[in-house]
């Protein structure tokens, strides 16, 4: 897994620092919150072997006044990201399938 290109979704919130993407020379990024179908495109396109999920909008007072932002981060974009995922999955035969992980990575402020 080390050493190969990545692909870097950031919806470049308070926590996002574009910087830090445009760093890496071998990834591709893009921004915002993508549907369930873009990720899924996305997915088939790179053919990625892990998916490292680490999202969330994590400042405990952030979701009292930005409900919305907060429920469409920590919860419709898990859960798309986790259908496209596994679809993906679904699709993948012998070893790529019983190697491919997705890991989920959140604090305790969620």
């Amino acid at each position: 897994m080390f050493g190969e290109p990545l692909l870097v979704i950031d919806n470049l919130t308070y926590a996002g620092n574009l910087e830090n993407r445009l760093r890496r020379r071998d990834s591709a990024s893009t921004g915002g919150h993508l549907r369930r179908a873009a990720l899924s495109a996305l997915l088939r396109t790179h053919q990625p072997r892990a998916v490292l999920h680490f999202a969330a909008e994590t400042h405990v007072d952030a979701p009292f006044s930005d409900l919305v932002s907060s429920l469409r981060t920590n919860v419709t974009g898990t859960f798309s990201l986790l259908e496209a995922a596994r679809t993906y999955w679904s699709g993948l035969a012998g070893d790529a399938r019983q190697t491919f992980r997705f890991l989920h990575v959140s604090t305790d402020e969620v």
